[in-house]
């Protein structure tokens, strides 16, 4: 992610001493035996090189603009020095929490409970808005002046390499921390310098259906894509009904990148599930994916005019949609009368009992300042937040301002979610999740990964085929965030 350099104009190092500079050159010269101030012959015939050699151009200018120079250069880094220095004497037992998913009534509980145990200790939850978040805090980072504690999305692990601290041992063993949490945030948070984060709720991809819809044609909820197609289709009886051109009710939201919400999600999903590497992709392979979701546009199962997927699944008029659980509160505000539950993915047909199944992870977590002061203090309140009873008083507090609780990120609470109507379809394929580096609500700017793989992924997928460069463009862009 490129960095946003801001000018510094202000300054308090001193200017260097020409006067004292010229000496001490004088006695170097005189040292050397050269001559220190040769006058000028008042012969005419001097060339214009030996007069420049007279003039003492060199010594009066030249060197002390570069000793001018190494100054400012020495004085800025003393600067940043004498800032992370000024940090640490005066926030020492502070610590200063970025977030972006939980609103401040949320946490705030919690911070006063771990503030009460350890009275020395100080936190300040600041809540950020979403646009240019991830530009702001990689900068704010960078410059050593960055929060203690910061919110960042999965995909966006590459973009803040070399500033994540990695989680002590005298903490939270790795063993440990496998054991308590869910294991597709185990595999996703584990890097090669260690892991990275933990989340306070996990969210992924699921299947929305409209009750109502379902339940007036006396339909089944689909298991595999073969059902999705056939609930799909506007001829044999699906639920996908049209006047003319017009679509009345779609049954499900796919097929292009402008008004499907969460298709980066839905498209990586379905790579996983056919076996292809998204970052390596065979490209026969790759066209056959975009052909088949392509298809629900083409078949007039979804166009272009409608409004978003998740408005239109608020309306009403959608009977199958693809989201994650942080868009329920949102369909709920839209519509508080829908009524809607969540289903598992589909998923292809077996073959065989042991066939694997997918999901497809999508939640923030909490990281930690790499140059921090008080990265154990950090960890040790990230490890507190987030202990079952822990959990249980912030989805207290969420329920109470989006009249929902969301997934526990710890495998000893997956029981109490697996029979709720919403939550319950996201921790069933907990175990099997993946995460890559493609996810809907997750900009992290100009420079980050997760935009500029979406926007490689986009360009197909409008086109309808592969190019011939795809792979290697795509090689070429993970590359330079060293994967």
């Amino acid at each position: 992610m490129a960095e946003i350099v801001i000018n510094q104009t202000e300054t308090t190092l001193n200017q260097p001493n020409t006067e004292i500079v010229n000496k001490q050159l004088d006695a170097l010269i005189d040292k050397s035996k050269l001559p220190q101030n040769t006058i000028e012959s008042p012969n005419t015939n001097n060339s214009p090189k030996d007069k420049f050699i007279k003039k003492p151009i060199f010594k009066k200018i030249i060197i002390p603009l570069i000793i001018l120079i190494i100054v400012l250069a020495l004085g800025s880094t003393v600067l940043t020095i004498i800032r992370r220095s000024a940090k640490t004497i005066q926030n020492k037992g502070e610590l200063v929490w970025w977030g972006v998913t939980e609103e401040d009534s949320v946490v705030a509980p919690l911070i006063s409970e771990f503030q009460n145990k350890f009275p020395d200790i100080r936190i300040t939850y600041v809540r950020q808005s979403e646009k240019d978040y991830a530009q702001r805090l990689y900068n704010s980072l960078k410059k050593g002046g960055g929060p203690d504690i910061f919110e960042i999305h999965t995909s966006w692990t590459p973009d803040f390499r070399g500033l994540l601290s990695t989680v002590p041992s005298s903490v939270l063993n790795e063993n440990d921390y496998k054991s308590i949490y869910l294991p597709s945030i185990y595999n996703s948070l584990k890097t090669k310098e260690g892991i990275v984060g933990v989340p306070l709720y996990y969210d992924a991809l699921t299947l929305y259906v409209n009750v109502d819809i379902f339940n007036n044609a006396r339909k089944e909820t689909p298991k595999t894509w073969n059902d999705i197609l056939f609930l799909s289709d506007p001829v044999k009886g699906g639920l996908t009904l049209r006047n003319k051109d017009e679509i009345i009710q779609s049954a499900i939201a796919l097929g292009n990148t402008t008004n499907v919400d969460h298709w980066q999600d839905i498209f990586t999903f379905i790579m996983i599930q056919n076996k292809i590497n998204p970052a390596n992709p065979d490209l026969k392979s790759l066209a056959d994916v975009i052909s088949y979701y392509k298809a629900f546009q083409e078949n007039g199962v979804w166009n272009e005019r409608l409004p978003n997927s998740t408005t239109t699944f608020a309306r009403g008029k959608l009977a199958m949609y693809f989201g994650t659980m942080s868009r329920a509160p949102e369909i709920l505000r839209l519509n508080p009368e829908i009524r809607f539950k969540t289903i598992p993915l589909p998923q292809l047909p077996n073959n065989a009992p042991t066939d694997p199944q997918y999901s497809y992870a999508n939640y923030y977590f909490q990281a930690v300042d790499k140059n921090s002061t008080n990265r154990d203090t950090a960890w040790q309140f990230l490890k507190f937040i987030t202990e079952k009873e822990s959990i249980v008083r912030l989805n207290k507090e969420r329920k109470a301002i989006r009249a929902l609780e969301f997934p526990s990120p710890r495998n000893d609470m997956v029981a109490d979610f697996e029979k709720d109507a919403v939550s319950g379809s996201i921790v069933y394929f907990s175990a099997v999740a993946k995460t890559w580096y493609m996810a809907d609500r997750a900009d992290d700017g100009e420079g980050g990964i997760n935009n500029n793989v979406t926007s490689l992924y986009k360009a197909q997928i409008d086109k309808g085929k592969t190019s011939k460069t795809f792979a290697d463009d795509l090689k070429s862009l993970l590359a330079k965030y060293q994967l």
